[in-house]
């Protein structure tokens, strides 16, 4: 038997029985951690998840739902189609087919799919843009000093 407090009266009500939880039975994590092994993990932000906080791997961050006031940290970074990153990240690779409001940085690419909507600052050696993709605010391709290739070096690429 229970008791609650309502208007100034007591009520009582019968004790809810216990619940059995099989750990089969729960739902998965809205965040999820999976190993690589060598001990670099991803993280996946599950769809329909909304979060907060700094997220640091030497894996994979795929955001399928919502981080808010975020720093992020990985990698390889991936914004999903409807998912959504409001802060701040900083990767080798950045693929985004989502909505990114903040800042990006990126040593080696930065992939905007043609559903990405950027409002912000967003920086790499190398941008590919997808028809249908917008951005508002400011791209910064510029390869910083001493890291420019040789001509020997572009030459042998070829």
């Amino acid at each position: 038997m229970t008791e609650a407090i309502s208007d100034g009266k007591t009520v009582k009500s019968p004790s809810p029985a216990p619940v059995h939880v099989d750990a089969e039975t729960l739902p998965a994590p809205a965040v999820e951690v999976r190993s690589r092994g060598g001990g670099v993990d991803d993280i996946v932000i599950g769809a329909g998840v909304v979060s907060t906080g700094h997220f640091v791997t030497g894996g994979l961050i795929c955001v399928d739902g919502t981080l808010r006031d975020s720093v992020v940290r990985a990698d390889t970074i991936s914004i999903s189609h409807g998912a959504e990153l409001h802060g701040r990240a900083q990767a080798r690779h950045v693929e985004i087919f989502g909505r990114l409001d903040g800042e990006v940085v990126a040593t080696e690419q930065i992939v905007l799919r043609a559903s990405a909507i950027v409002t912000g600052k967003i920086s790499s050696p190398c941008m590919v843009m997808h028809r249908g993709a917008t951005v508002t605010g400011e791209v910064d391709t510029t390869v910083p000093e001493g890291k420019l290739p040789t001509a020997a070096q572009v030459l042998s690429s070829d």
